[in-house]
């Protein structure tokens, strides 16, 4: 199932009763706690509900792959020991790597806790994407923000479909037409500016792009491409919109629309 464990001649689990003492939780795969989830389960708490934790055994203690939250929470009602099934023989990337495979698909965990497990354990995809996003000098987070790309799925799409150069291209065209308005970090934005590099970027120049588009308000242009969407073929009314942005005014090398279609 899963090649970190294929890579482990001598995996060989085991159950127990480990004291919460004992534990450990590695920030480089982890997800943040959610206090608000831990405060609620507390004031409802179920011991029947509880079940066994996946922990990896290292030299200076078991490290939580799965159950930090309950861990928590039994901390919290002042119970001490936890059942735990023991993985032997992970190295800490591996245990990110099983990590995203277990929770692959669970409803809680979000886009960004998984693309950071993911990075850790080495995710070629992964590495590629953070690689290209912070050579544009740009952050990935759990939120969009000044200069931080919240957008998940949408960088996972955009390493899917642009080359490299197209990804970084288009990154870099977001970033300094608009200084790192975490406005323009919008998934429909940069997802928009991707397309266009792709379908059009032979049409026009970075500085040419960059000077016209810092005249434009990215939030009016996302609310004018939030309205053209229902009305285009394959969702490109972003693409446009940022078309019809760098065309306004151009008596000249204009960017064809009907491009996009092509």
């Amino acid at each position: 199932m899963l090649s970190a464990l294929k890579k482990t001649e001598n995996f060989t689990p085991n159950t127990a009763e480990l004291s919460i003492s004992d534990l450990r939780i590695s920030d480089k795969y982890q997800r943040l706690l959610d206090e608000h989830f831990v405060r609620k389960v507390v004031k409802e708490f179920n011991p029947g509900m509880v079940g066994a934790i996946i922990v990896s055994k290292r030299k200076d203690g078991y490290y939580i792959i799965d159950g930090q939250h309950r861990v928590e929470i039994l901390r919290r009602v002042k119970i001490f020991t936890v059942l735990a099934v023991i993985l032997y023989g992970l190295t800490p990337e591996q245990e990110a790597e099983y990590f995203v495979a277990y929770n692959r698909g669970r409803r809680n965990l979000s886009q960004y806790d998984m693309f950071k497990a993911e990075l850790f354990a080495g995710v070629n995809s992964a590495v590629e994407i953070y690689d290209v996003v912070t050579s544009c000098g740009l952050y990935i987070g759990k939120s969009v923000a000044n200069y931080q790309i919240g957008a998940i799925s949408t960088l996972r799409d955009m390493h899917k479909t642009l080359t490299k150069d197209e990804f970084k291209r288009s990154l870099s065209l977001v970033k300094n037409a608009w200084k790192g308005n975490k406005d323009s970090f919008n998934n429909h934005i940069i997802s928009g500016a991707g397309i266009v590099v792709k379908k059009c970027g032979k049409y026009f120049t970075d500085k040419d792009f960059q000077e016209k588009m810092s005249m434009v308000d990215v939030f009016e242009l996302l609310l004018d491409g939030n309205s053209r969407v229902k009305s285009t073929a394959n969702n490109l009314g972003h693409a446009e919109c940022i078309i019809m942005a760098y065309n306004k005014g151009k008596r000249t090398k204009q960017i064809p629309v009907h491009a996009l279609y092509e």
